[in-house]
């Protein structure tokens, strides 16, 4: 998004950020530095700070007609937020928003969701990116007129033109016979952080139910995590042998042969803001069966038309509308995966570049947090 936001005309754009290094950032599931295969900077100007005092004073030197604030929870993020107020400089808000509460941290959730209209109503704009973001904003009094839809996405041209690539594909028949797999034996994927908010022990009792019914079902357990290890010795205690893999982490740049290589991607979060996962699988023509506590069900799977919403977190739910999506006609998934593909397109960033600008100028020429005049950086 931010490469795009960079080749907008007639305006000037750069991140200020704190994150790690060029190709790869903290992540505290993975308890780790993440390489996600590319560089994270690239395609856009940016200015790297150590802390966000640091990032502050460089902000407000570069005199932003408006600015686009990722997020309000992190350490800094509301001083950021108080200092442009007082400024009088209008802030676009653009955050992972759930009307969930994360059962990580029950107390802490409660207590955001007291404050949390409170903080949003202090910016300018906000960007939602699908239907559960939307209203949380509608609920904490957020007009219309002040929110933009510019969606969650992912590279939208990478994957879906890797899922047509020939080697791609033959990559994925590899992947299958690396591991003994037939092309006819129905495949799972999960491609999460082995967390226990992302449900991979929910992910391998889906599994272990369908294999009563379904004996030559894999399953893919792609990622890693505090779980991975303990996972594998129930994989090894639940699953029949050899219908089960660990690749580990595999960065998002390299994902879509596995994609490739499955029948249905499953996501069993208890909680998940979005789930990128999910637009890059849908890009690659496979349908996802999500749990209805994951972001993208609200807006971007669609129950029964490119893939499946479970309510709940019941494994046996879950193996249930699995198992019947795996044993209905071929014709059937494959006009699912059309379908998954032709929404993941109209989610991307390219289709709504103009939803972006608007984001920018409209709330730049009229702000509802400042009345003096300011010089606009824009054509």
């Amino acid at each position: 998004m931010y490469r795009i936001a960079a080749g907008l005309s007639g305006m000037q754009f750069c991140v200020f950020h704190c994150d790690t290094g060029p190709n790869s950032r903290y992540d505290s599931d993975y308890k780790g530095i993440i390489d996600w295969g590319e560089s994270l900077r690239a395609g856009f100007q940016n200015s790297y700070f150590d802390c966000y005092h640091d990032l502050g004073t460089a902000l407000w030197a570069w005199q932003p007609s408006v600015i686009l604030q990722y997020g309000y929870a992190s350490k800094g993020a509301l001083s950021l937020l108080f200092g442009a107020r007082s400024r009088r400089i209008p802030v676009v808000h653009r955050g992972l928003l759930s009307p969930y509460r994360d059962p990580r941290t029950p107390a802490l959730s409660r207590a955001w969701r007291m404050v949390r209209p409170l903080v949003l109503r202090m910016f300018d704009a906000h960007h939602f990116g699908g239907a559960y973001h939307q209203r949380v904003l509608s609920e904490a009094g957020i007009s219309a007129r002040r929110s933009f839809f510019v969606p969650y996405s992912v590279d939208t041209p990478h994957f879906s033109a890797l899922a047509d690539d020939p080697s791609q594909i033959a990559e994925a028949c590899q992947i299958r016979q690396r591991l003994g797999w037939s092309a006819a034996s129905p495949v799972l994927l999960f491609l999460a952080q082995h967390s226990w908010v992302k449900g991979p022990d929910i992910m391998l009792d889906i599994a272990a139910i369908g294999q009563r019914t379904m004996p030559d079902l894999k399953l893919i357990m792609a990622g890693n995590g505090v779980m991975t290890e303990h996972l594998k010795t129930q994989a090894g205690l639940k699953l029949r042998p050899g219908s089960w893999h660990f690749p580990g982490f595999v960065s998002s740049k390299k994902t879509v042969p596995w994609y490739l290589a499955s029948d249905l991607v499953v996501f069993p979060s208890r909680y998940d803001t979005w789930s990128r996962a999910v637009n890059e699988a849908m890009l690659c023509r496979r349908a996802c069966q999500v749990s209805h506590l994951v972001g993208a069900a609200g807006g971007l799977v669609d129950d029964g038309v490119n893939g499946m919403v479970v309510q709940g977190l019941e494994p046996n739910h879950h193996a249930e509308s699995m198992l019947s999506y795996l044993r209905a006609p071929w014709d059937f998934r494959r006009r699912f995966g059309d379908e998954a593909r032709n929404r993941a397109l109209e989610f991307s960033y390219e289709n709504h570049s103009n939803d972006l600008r608007r984001s920018f100028i409209e709330t730049a020429t009229n702000p509802t947090s400042r009345t003096a005049a300011q010089k606009h950086r824009f054509d």
